[in-house]
């Protein structure tokens, strides 16, 4: 309530809380936002065409790009959902995990240090099929 008292300050909309039961670490994107979407059909009436969700994890955005993304969706009848991405410092390729006290190559679905111990720059960008994450 602290934050949409905040919100509300500078003149945002905060119409509704989240249940508890949608509101801790462990919930979806998927189950907030369609408590939200149920929320906003039976107090007002309303079914969004479009959501633009805006993570509060990733406060600091640019206008323009969220204005490009809306842009891009309504220009494109075949996509249904558009997420943000940015390009992280190491390949996926190189991710791993922690399974009984050994690094598992989350890509390669290996322990073994070959399937990731390539250069950066022999990695698309892009993860292509044969890469199964």
């Amino acid at each position: 309530m602290e934050i949409a008292g905040i919100a509300r300050a500078y003149e945002a909309e905060a119409p509704f809380f989240r249940h508890a039961k949608v509101s801790d670490d462990s919930n979806t994107d998927y189950e907030f936002v369609l408590h939200a979407l149920n929320w906003l059909h039976d107090n007002a009436g309303m079914q969004p065409e479009y959501l633009v969700l805006l993570r509060p994890s990733t406060p600091s955005r640019n206008v323009a790009h969220i204005d490009a993304a809306i842009e891009r969706i309504l220009k494109d009848d075949r996509a249904t959902a558009l997420r943000s991405m940015h390009e992280i410092p190491e390949p996926a390729h190189k991710t791993y995990e922690v399974e009984e006290g050994y690094l598992w190559c989350i890509c390669a679905q290996s322990f073994g240090i070959k399937a990731a111990n390539q250069p950066r720059q022999k990695y698309s960008k892009n993860i292509s099929s044969e890469w199964v994450c």
